[in-house]
């Protein structure tokens, strides 16, 4: 079942208090960084675990989710993502035992390198290991970890209001997106055909009802 979230309930008022922390790090990160990184260069072979869905003009915004996928704009995106103001991506990582300081480099790639990382790390929370988040806060980026759901509309807001902001976001029920077959998934694929089959019915009706009226 997709789970929507309304337009009127974002930002949403019990993910507020998660945003004090998140800003008290972003100044901690600069202040306490004593050298610019120097601008790098990535070779294409390094983006081979990146998949670029799309691009938008407007700001990203994370509309629903499932267990096994999350709704940006008019796209249902299944496994995990990574998530920046302005684009979003595919992300291998199934599970938060799995990130590595080598699966967020494209975080630290971006330019402007994002001040803040939210990790959504699943139906529970999970702190990652204290040698990545020195990494990346060595590179000036503060890291928040929370349950997905909660790092949705903190992203949502922080996005929002213009900060420099991204968004790790692994499904809360694990699932690889490159493996996805009829028939290793044969529930879920009956589940896209329905919700088709419902917008096609839908949309028929509409056209009925639209010629009725001329």
């Amino acid at each position: 079942m997709i789970r929507r979230l309304s337009s009127h309930a974002i930002p949403l008022l019990r993910y507020s208090r998660a945003l004090p922390t998140i800003t008290s790090k972003i100044r901690y990160s600069v202040q306490h960084t004593n050298e610019q990184t120097a601008p790098q260069t990535m070779e294409p072979s390094e983006l081979r675990e990146y998949n670029l869905i799309e691009y938008d003009p407007e700001k990203v915004l994370v509309s629903g989710y499932t267990e096994k996928s999350f709704i940006i704009g008019t796209l249902r995106l299944f496994g995990s993502v990574l998530l920046f103001p302005k684009n979003y991506f595919n992300w291998t990582i199934q599970t938060p035992q799995d990130i590595t300081t080598e699966s967020l480099k494209l975080v630290e790639y971006m330019n402007p390198t994002p001040e803040v990382l939210i990790i959504g790390t699943g139906a529970n929370y999970y702190r990652l290991p204290e040698d990545i988040r020195k990494h990346l806060l060595e590179n000036g980026i503060a890291v928040e970890e929370m349950r997905t759901v909660a790092a949705i509309s903190t992203f949502n807001i922080l996005n929002q209001e213009d900060r420099n902001v991204a968004c790790a976001l692994i499904s809360i029920e694990p699932i690889d997106s490159r493996t996805l077959t009829p028939s290793e998934n044969p529930a879920l694929f009956q589940e896209i055909q329905e919700a088709v089959n419902t917008l096609s019915d839908r949309n028929y009706v509409r056209q009925v009802q639209r010629q009725s009226r001329q």
